[in-house]
């Protein structure tokens, strides 16, 4: 995977390789919850690997981990240019569930934002289910407006400028 366009300055984070498919299926696999919620099942044994093989050749995908103690405890994943161009979307975000409510993914978001410069990039973009109420006031309090609806998926975004 190469270099990411987009800096992500915070302290262990760093981008995500194929070589990291084990720690990445781990944290894959302790947030499983998440993905039972969003579509039924949880993470397949190969998950990890699919998402990073999927990434590595599309220049517009990034992934980041968050790593604590040689843990990867967070996950961002963003494509750019998407759903319009100067637009990013937050693809996924995740945190351990032993390392949540601590601030990791609001620091993520932060880092996300911080280099981001308003005359390139225009807003940040993402989606949250419904059901899924402690993620809507997440991504409220971080600044995020609803911004349409549909199929049960509520449409958030981000001002840059």
């Amino acid at each position: 995977m190469t270099a990411p366009p987009l800096p992500l300055p915070l302290a262990g984070v760093r981008p995500l390789e194929l070589a990291d498919a084990a720690p990445l299926q781990g944290l894959l696999t302790r947030c499983a919850g998440y993905f039972r919620a969003a579509d039924g099942r949880g993470p397949g044994p190969h998950a990890a690997m699919e998402r990073l093989a999927e990434a590595a050749g599309d220049d517009a995908a990034m992934l980041w981990g968050a790593w604590r103690q040689d843990q990867l405890v967070g996950l961002l994943e963003v494509r750019l240019h998407e759903p319009g161009p100067r637009e990013i979307t937050v693809v996924l975000l995740l945190v351990d569930p032993a390392a949540r409510r601590a601030g990791l993914g609001r620091s993520l978001i932060d880092a996300l934002v911080e280099p981001l410069d308003p005359e390139r990039w225009r807003a940040l973009c993402l989606g949250v289910q419904d059901p899924q109420k402690i993620a809507h006031a997440f991504w409220l309090a971080l600044g995020f407006v609803p911004h349409g609806r549909e199929a049960g998926v509520t449409r958030y975004v981000r001002a840059l400028g």
